[in-house]
């Protein structure tokens, strides 16, 4: 086995750990690049590159929850905290306009 091919090896043993550690979404997103990979439409990803992958997909995944935690608050309903929020408790919101902006009232809820 030649030096690069032992170092693509090696780079892509690391990209599949780091991708099997993120769950079935990563899990799925891994089988496409395969398959992208495999059919020449794309090049073997460096780790950085599945670095930048990993953290704009959980930016999405947070403006997402954000703006449908917003959307909730503003029904008064219960908000689910954010991914990587520490305090995974449930909570409920009051929506209120003070000099036309909203502000939010929290209040955490119980058995959770």
């Amino acid at each position: 086995m030649s030096d690069l091919t032992a170092e693509v090896a090696l780079e892509s043993e690391r990209a599949a750990a780091l991708l099997g550690e993120l769950g079935a979404g990563w899990r799925k997103r891994l089988n496409t690049l395969r398959a992208q990979i495999a059919a020449g439409r794309r090049e073997i990803p460096t780790l950085a590159e599945l670095d930048t992958l990993i953290v704009e997909d959980e930016d999405r995944r947070r403006a997402r929850t954000e703006a449908a935690n917003l959307e909730t608050a503003e029904e008064g309903g219960v908000l689910v905290q954010p991914a990587g929020s520490s305090a995974r408790r449930p909570m409920r919101v009051r929506a209120q306009r003070w000099q036309g902006r909203p502000r939010y009232h929290i209040e955490w809820t119980e058995g959770a």
